[in-house]
């Protein structure tokens, strides 16, 4: 049988084990139980398993130190800890260890199924594989929440690098074929591409969500691993250029969860938390009221079952105190509140949505914008449709120019079309000249000597993702300014086509905005 269907529980209480083997063996598993701590991690080393399922507590060797001794011969084994012993110095000291999940007892045989489900998409690393170097083998999140740009996500290492990934929900996720990923050493930045996804129906930018440098790139199993966003979904590992800004542009989900069924609650929270949502946890519909009040763009999640005849009503209530919010309605296969809860506006009702990861859908339409879709502005008649050269008087009073190279920006569309309404929007003195010309390095040089600053715009194929952004990068252009040459900035862009900077919205904006920052500096 294979390792993927092959479950190690390691417990002294030997009802753990029998219960264990219960609850797994009908669903297709093949359990191996064992009561000595000793036993159980030769067999751990020596053979591979889906999961393993460790108590902490255990006389002689504890789980803390039988995990320790695990990861130093197979650092990427899945291991659940279960103990009765909750605390959060233990919880911690697993988690650092390289503990997969972490489950108190009692359990019920959801909660341990859905923590083994979570692992299915996870690949079991051999003996021979563990020897291999890997370099993210010791990220440990800071925290389970994620914080979201987009369908893009985030989130911080305790060694100060950054894991980013994208959250499709499963359809999507399917569909991907092939992901491409940018090589370590490279820069990339906030809403600028840092992975493509190839569909059958086209290609998929995926923003990123912080800048930085990339430190690791993920050679993810294209659907299979994106199926699983936070685990082993992720993309990219970073170290982050400026994370507090970036930070203040990104949002956390938060979800509003009411449920009175205090073992399903706790069941539900751990499936939110583990899609990286930030999850504020309600009793009662009085409770989930105050919590919406504070913030009404939260995901409210109605833990049917429990509430009984409440649930209906706090729908209603929810709809007017918050229009905006969202609702959705976890229900079981026979709700004789169905009708009622249907009248409200709901989002989505289903039926046991975190029975089969359906909620991971859910969050997924309930958070990700719909795609942006912008308008060409047609051109002046009789008038280029290329821009040469911009000019700003910024904040400080600096002059600053921006010389692109020959029909880089269009006037009416593109990364050019977004740059001009910023500079419109935000008031600034301007001047704008078209043309399609290529740049000199006289034309430079003069500009950078009759401005404060200067930025050299350059499209240039290469090796990296269309929409990529280089600063500095060596130009003959920049060398020719001289004794200038400290106030020249060179900008490179990666483009899609030779028709110029245009790429999809989001990527125009995002590399408009960074253009336009560095003008206004």
């Amino acid at each position: 049988m294979s390792e993927q269907n092959r479950i190690l529980v390691v417990d002294d209480e030997k009802i753990v084990c029998d219960s264990c083997s219960r609850i797994f063996e009908p669903q297709g598993f093949k359990v191996e139980t064992v009561t000595e701590a000793e036993k159980g991690l030769h067999i751990a080393q020596s053979q591979d398993f889906a999961a393993i399922l460790l108590d902490i507590k255990m006389p002689g060797m504890d789980g803390l130190e039988f995990l320790e001794k695990l990861r130093a011969k197979k650092p990427k084994q899945p291991v659940i800890v279960i103990t009765g012993y909750a605390s959060v110095d233990s919880a911690a000291a697993a988690m650092r260890l390289g503990a997969t999940d972490y489950i108190p007892k009692p359990f019920t045989p959801d909660e341990i199924l859905r923590a083994v489900r979570r692992l299915s998409h996870a690949t079991v690393t051999t003996t021979a594989q563990a020897a291999a170097p890997r370099a993210a083998s010791g990220f440990t999140a800071v925290s389970e929440e994620a914080r979201f740009l987009g369908e893009s996500w985030m989130q911080p290492g305790q060694d100060g690098s950054v894991r980013a990934g994208v959250f499709l929900s499963r359809q999507e996720a399917a569909a991907v074929r092939a992901v491409v990923l940018p090589r370590p050493g490279q820069v990339v930045y906030r809403g600028l591409p840092m992975a493509r996804l190839e569909t059958a129906e086209g290609v998929r930018p995926v923003p990123a969500p912080v800048s930085g440098e990339i430190l690791e790139s993920h050679a993810v199993s294209a659907g299979k691993d994106l199926a699983d966003p936070l685990r082993g979904g992720w993309l990219v590992r970073l170290r982050p250029a400026q994370l507090a800004q970036d930070n203040e542009r990104l949002a956390a989900r938060k979800v509003v969860l009411v449920s009175s069924d205090e073992a399903r609650a706790r069941e539900q929270k751990n499936n939110l938390n583990y899609l990286g949502c930030a999850v504020a946890l309600a009793r009662n519909a009085e409770e989930a009221l105050r919590l919406l009040g504070e913030d009404r763009k939260a995901l409210l999640v109605i833990d049917a079952p429990s509430l009984g005849a409440a649930g209906p009503e706090l729908v209603r209530r929810a709809n007017a105190l918050a229009p905006e919010a969202r609702v959705v309605v976890a229900a079981s296969e026979k709700n004789e509140f169905a009708a009622e809860y249907r009248t409200g506006r709901v989002m989505f009702y289903g039926v046991q949505p975190f029975a089969d990861n359906e909620i991971q859908d859910i969050l997924a339409s309930a958070f990700t914008a719909p795609r942006e879709a912008v308008t060409a502005r047609p051109p002046a008649v009789g008038t280029p449709r290329f821009v040469r050269r911009i000019r700003i008087t910024n904040r400080k009073g600096q002059k600053v120019a921006l010389l692109a190279s020959g029909g880089v920006l269009e006037e009416s569309q593109g990364v050019g079309q977004r740059l001009i309404q910023g500079i419109l929007e935000r008031n600034f003195p301007v001047r704008v000249t078209l043309g399609k010309e290529g740049l000199t390095p006289m034309e430079v040089r003069a500009d950078a000597e009759d401005n404060d600053r200067l930025i050299v715009l350059l499209s240039e194929p290469g090796d990296r993702l269309p929409g990529s952004l280089e600063k500095n990068v060596p130009s003959e252009l920049v060398d020719a300014a001289g004794e200038a040459k400290s106030r020249v900035l060179s900008l490179r862009v990666q483009p899609e086509s030779a028709s110029g900077l245009r790429f999809d919205p989001r990527t125009d904006r995002a590399l408009a905005e960074l253009i336009l920052d560095e003008m206004t500096a």
